[in-house]
């Protein structure tokens, strides 16, 4: 049979024969009133202490829908605010890209690609390579192509930002190393009528590679060929300028340099 809490009106299933004979009331497990038991005893019983009751399986299952289906729609409707935020965001995500790069720009790193204007010149003042009225140079940070001191100066620059820096003869293209001016008789040069001073030439090694050289004289039997870099032994400033910056790892589309982009120049 099924009671009441005379309080909070909550149903229990009770069985007479499941109660003790010394039990005559019992305490309401959600308001903790006292209920009498009396009226569902054969013999009236000595009052003592109340024994908590668990609602009936159908009272519980009664209960348990309306909160099944409250759970329900509060995922439903997280989902959906979820799903709205991650469309919104993809399509969204090349501007978002472009107010985060304002606040927080980009800067060079390993495995970057850059594109920058440089000019570079000697301690007396003299320019020796500038880009400034043509293209800006493009390479890769880490590939080897570039002078590794040249490369780690760029490190950090953001786009549009300027920086100067100086490399000594030992960072940028070494000593002038006197072994590598060499003495070549003219009998073994063919073309020799073309030769001039302060021309180059090319000479093949041992291993078959290629050495470009600067001729520095020319005698009637032989002729010096200088193989240093033309700027070995110097120190080289230089004012380099960020134009763009792509790097490594780039979504959207945004940003980004293309290889046959023809605004910009190679690096040798």
């Amino acid at each position: 049979m099924e009671i009441t809490c005379p309080n909070c009106a909550r149903r229990y299933s009770v069985e007479p024969k499941e109660i003790s004979a010394d039990v005559t009331t019992a305490e309401c497990a959600e308001c903790g009133q006292s209920i009498d038991l009396s009226d569902i005893l054969v013999t009236p019983l000595k009052l003592r202490a109340a024994t908590p009751m668990q609602p009936s399986p159908a009272e519980s299952a009664a209960r348990a829908k309306p909160r099944a289906r409250r759970r329900g729609f509060v995922w439903g409707i997280a989902g959906l605010l979820l799903g709205c935020i991650l469309g919104l965001g993809m399509t969204r995500l090349p501007a978002m890209q472009n107010s985060l790069a304002k606040i927080w720009p980009p800067t060079v790193a390993a495995g970057d690609t850059v594109a920058i204007q440089l000019s570079a010149r000697l301690p007396d003042g003299r320019i020796v390579d500038t880009t400034r009225a043509g293209l800006p140079r493009r390479f890769s940070i880490g590939t080897g192509k570039v002078i590794g001191a040249f490369e780690r100066s760029l490190y950090g620059m953001s786009p549009g930002e300027e920086r100067r820096f100086t490399l000594t003869a030992e960072q940028a293209h070494g000593v002038h190393d006197r072994s590598k001016i060499l003495r070549m008789p003219l009998a073994s040069i063919r073309n020799k009528e073309t030769l001039r001073v302060g021309g180059t030439m090319q000479l093949r090694q041992d291993d078959d590679s290629v050495v470009p050289g600067r001729i520095t004289s020319i005698a009637d039997d032989h002729v010096i060929v200088d193989t240093n870099h033309p700027l070995a032994g110097q120190t080289i400033t230089y004012d380099v300028t960020l134009v763009r910056l792509t790097k490594r790892i780039q979504y959207g589309k945004s940003g980004g340099l293309v290889d046959d982009d023809p605004t910009i120049q190679q690096m040798p």
